[in-house]
């Protein structure tokens, strides 16, 4: 179902985006909880320019099986760059090296938004359904994942939240292989959501 997979991309996104500022504000700096807010944006917008420049992407006959793959990576890439960002240490200076930390954290905290607005964006442009209720599905997921956040950070700590809202992810990708009967797809985002569960938990 097209719009379940919408209201759980969706809803993932919100919630990756505040538990990632909580993150960075512990992390790093208070202020960079806001940078968190600009990556999201960075990365959703980026996505939104490849559905434009990439349009035989989402061609009638590839379009579930693309969003399928899309959304298998995007699961994959929100516990990936939570790694990566908890091993790269950014300090106050002005060196080059610095900066480039600094570009690189930017990176990575990008691109899970960068494929989550590739697969909103292409669905809310290219799907053959009233956009009134494609956007509909996409903005209850966002507000319920912000709601979420809220009672998921007090049983998770932020790490172990990102990690969670990665399994919840994969039930996205699910969503989309049924529709397309890629049986592949299902039983590796099945065996990733128990995964990543457990690195939650």
């Amino acid at each position: 179902n097209i719009y379940l997979g919408t209201f759980i991309i969706a809803f993932t996104t919100l919630a990756l985006e505040i538990s990632l500022s909580r993150l960075l504000s512990v992390m790093m700096w208070y202020h960079l909880a806001f940078f968190a807010v600009s990556t999201a944006m960075l990365g959703m917008t980026a996505g939104a320019v490849t559905v434009y420049l990439k349009e035989k992407w989402f061609s009638y006959d590839k379009f579930d099986i693309n969003l399928a793959k899309i959304s298998l990576i995007y699961s994959i890439s929100i516990p990936v760059s939570l790694i990566i960002l908890c091993l790269v240490q950014v300090s106050v200076g002005s060196s080059i090296m610095k900066y480039f930390a600094l570009l690189f954290i930017t990176i990575l905290c990008a691109l899970p938004f960068y494929f989550s607005g590739i697969i909103i964006s292409a669905i809310l442009s290219k799907y053959p359904l009233p956009v009134g209720k494609l956007y509909s599905s996409d903005l209850i997921g966002a507000a319920l994942g912000c709601l979420f956040v809220l009672a998921g950070l007090e049983y998770f700590d932020a790490p172990g939240f990102i990690i969670l809202c990665g399994a919840i992810s994969m039930l996205s990708v699910f969503v989309f292989a049924h529709k397309v009967q890629v049986f592949k797809f299902r039983k590796i985002s099945i065996l990733l959501m128990i995964l990543f569960s457990g690195l939650a938990a």
